[in-house]
């Protein structure tokens, strides 16, 4: 069975109607800001849209849900639930919450009546949502717990039966790359709904503002730094050594004037709350000191969205050393500000980056990375051609409009098949 990526028609505002979104917690994370973006893009259909969680975070979260300046509605239910009792069963009070936002909708659902649900709560709402409910339902599968894993650890997870079934009962699941597509498909063999594939979208929100000064970000940078910028979260699957690695080969290659002028920005996320994320990042900071390179290296913990914009207008290229992502990651970003991308030829970037066209794919080799590089350091042109090609890549398949029209087309469909079987 084929994955579908969109099913456009002639869609208007006409089609709207009230569609509700459901996650149990709205933060800052990436899944926030692609439900965000979704609500978005409806809205701007003339959908009434409305946000139901148990918990949002006012100190940080995105500017479109706060309680004050946001432009989407949230309401609170089920906020007394907690966390964890004494640091224990967190899954569970997820699964609790992730219930009671699906039995708040059957029972006391909020006016008018949505003829949509699109919800990120445990599968299982879903077979409840099918049983008491008429509801068109759109799941959306983020797989959060492999975002941290290997490609060989993933593939060893075995997922309960209940959950996988629970799936079958959704109107449209949707996932935001094929190899993600893949995943699913092998994680959930039972499963035979066919799939929507979403790519997230980033010239939304903050992405259209000014950019901020870069001096502001890096004090210290050279006037004339060719800089090179990787990002990712402090983790060993981000694998940041690659990219310093890269780096040491690089400098062994160039000679003195340009030589001195390289500079690679670790810009990564570092959480006061992983103690995994800490030591990793202790961890670099420590063994970068001691390299002679030391110096042509800056590592950056937070990063606003502002600042992660500014970084790659003022870069060469946006280095990507992550062996078979899954998720876009930097690599739209990149390309919407038309900046090439060096990243490992397997999974999401070998599926949207054209070698030696719209981006360079190479084997997660540091010589590699380093020959990459040096080619982009040296040859304007070349890196003036792959950054406008990565551009117009981008506005032909990965901009906020082509984003919106599909979702828009799915949601549409899925209110239509509503209709037809009522």
């Amino acid at each position: 069975m084929s994955e579908e990526t969109d099913s456009e028609s002639n869609l208007t505002q006409n089609d709207s109607f009230p569609v509700v979104f459901l996650r149990h917690k709205l933060g800052i994370k990436s899944e926030d800001r692609y439900m965000i973006d979704m609500a978005l893009a409806l809205k701007n259909f003339g959908h009434r849209v409305t946000f139901f969680t148990t918990k949002l975070d006012n100190l940080e979260c995105f500017e479109e849900i706060d309680p004050i300046r946001g432009c989407l509605p949230v309401l609170h239910s089920g906020w007394w639930i907690p966390d964890s009792i004494l640091g224990m069963f967190r899954r569970t009070m997820v699964f609790l919450k992730s219930l009671w936002l699906v039995m708040r909708m059957i029972f006391v659902p909020p006016a008018p009546k949505p003829k949509v649900i699109i919800l990120d709560v445990h599968p299982l709402g879903l077979t409840f949502l099918k049983v008491l409910s008429k509801y068109r339902t759109i799941f959306i599968q983020h797989f959060p717990m492999i975002q941290a894993l290997d490609i060989s650890e993933y593939r060893h997870l075995n997922p309960r039966y209940e959950v996988a079934n629970a799936l079958n009962h959704a109107t449209e699941i949707i996932v935001q790359t094929s190899c993600l597509a893949q995943v699913f498909r092998h994680l959930y063999p039972n499963c035979k709904k066919q799939l929507r594939i979403l790519c997230p979208c980033v010239d939304v929100g903050l992405w259209n503002e000014p950019s901020a000064n870069l001096s502001r970000i890096i004090p210290d940078l050279p006037r004339n730094a060719i800089m090179f910028v990787v990002f990712g979260d402090y983790r060993k699957r981000s694998n940041f050594k690659l990219a310093l690695d890269s780096l040491e080969y690089l400098l062994r290659m160039l000679e003195d004037p340009i030589k001195e002028d390289i500079h690679m920005i670790i810009a990564g996320h570092c959480s006061e709350k992983s103690n995994e994320q800490l030591q990793y990042y202790q961890e670099l900071v420590e063994v970068t000191s001691e390299k002679s390179y030391g110096a042509q290296v800056t590592f950056l913990r937070q990063l606003p969205t502002l600042h992660k914009k500014t970084l790659i207008e003022n870069c060469v290229a946006v280095v990507h050393p992550v062996k078979n992502d899954l998720y876009p990651g930097p690599l739209l970003a990149a390309m919407s500000l038309g900046k090439p991308v060096i990243a490992v030829n397997s999974g999401f970037p070998s599926e949207i980056v054209t070698h030696r066209i719209s981006g360079i794919l190479v084997d997660p080799l540091p010589e590699k990375f380093a020959a990459a590089m040096y080619k982009l350091a040296t040859k304007p042109i070349v890196q003036h051609f792959i950054g406008q090609m990565a551009k117009d890549t981008f506005r032909s398949h990965f901009t906020f409009q082509n984003f919106s029209r599909k979702l828009h087309s799915v949601v549409t469909n899925s209110r239509k098949l509503s209709i037809d079987n009522m």
